[in-house]
């Protein structure tokens, strides 16, 4: 709250420039956090790749193994 009443008192007394430093601001922090979002989305991507191929290297062991049990019989 105590961010909302600096930010209110510097607009009424900054005038244009505070208004443009308050854009300034705010782009600057969209800008990181679309950064770390962009990073995370990144690395939940490359774990499922990664899941995805565990899983598949998984199947073809176990077909494999049913396959050669199966001949056997």
């Amino acid at each position: 709250m105590d961010a909302v009443v600096a930010i209110q008192k510097m607009l009424e007394t900054g005038g244009p420039w505070a208004v443009a430093a308050l854009g300034i601001g705010a782009y600057i922090w969209e800008r990181r956090e679309n950064k770390a979002l962009q990073k995370a989305v990144m690395e939940l991507a490359t774990a499922q790749v990664q899941a995805t191929l565990k899983q598949e290297v998984a199947v073809t062991t176990l077909k494999e193994l049913l396959m050669t049990f199966i001949s056997k019989r």
